[in-house]
């Protein structure tokens, strides 16, 4: 499969298990784009770092005032081009998430934006324990989500670590 047609099969994939994004809880969101990721190696990605997730919980403004918005965006990302040096490397993101009415509750959490990353299949365990043990997480899987999508889309990501040291995950979540 080529990383641009990861949207295509991720839609393919959830009309084949009878579900829709719409339906899905959080916990269905993570799992689902988490077992895609996990079963499903696109071509043409960089060795180290070239095919991660990234959950976030983040306040967001998309016109439809503000929202709480749970994501979980798998990150494709390029080898360099071997003759030049770019601290930026171009990336495909395939934006998974679901939208929550920005309430009180999650004004009173003492950090309603979080961030999680995995690019190592074999600490998927962990990574999903995180999000699902997060406070975030906690609060929202009562809620129910007034929006949803799926959206490829072209990114930079960073040439080494993942979490860039002075931007973190910023450059993956939106």
């Amino acid at each position: 499969m080529n990383a641009e047609d990861t949207e295509k099969s991720f839609r393919k994939l959830l009309k084949e298990s009878g579900k829709t994004l719409r339906a899905l809880s959080p916990a269905d969101l993570l799992f689902v784009v988490g077992d895609f990721w996990l079963s499903t190696t696109p071509e043409g990605l960089r060795e180290e770092n070239g095919d991660g997730l990234v959950a976030y919980f983040e306040l967001t403004s998309r016109g439809k005032g503000i929202q709480y918005e749970f994501g979980v965006n798998r990150i494709m990302c390029f080898p360099p081009a071997p003759e030049q040096y770019s601290a930026w490397l171009p990336a495909l993101k395939l934006r998974c998430s679901l939208g929550y009415k920005a309430t009180a509750e999650i004004f009173q959490l003492k950090a309603p934006v979080s961030t999680f990353g995995c690019w190592d299949k074999t600490k998927s365990k962990d990574f999903f324990d995180s999000v699902t043990n997060s406070p975030q997480f906690q609060l929202i899987k009562s809620y129910t989500h007034f929006s949803s999508g799926v959206a490829l889309s072209e990114c930079d990501a960073p040439w080494g670590n993942p979490e860039h040291s002075t931007k973190g995950f910023e450059w993956a979540k939106t």
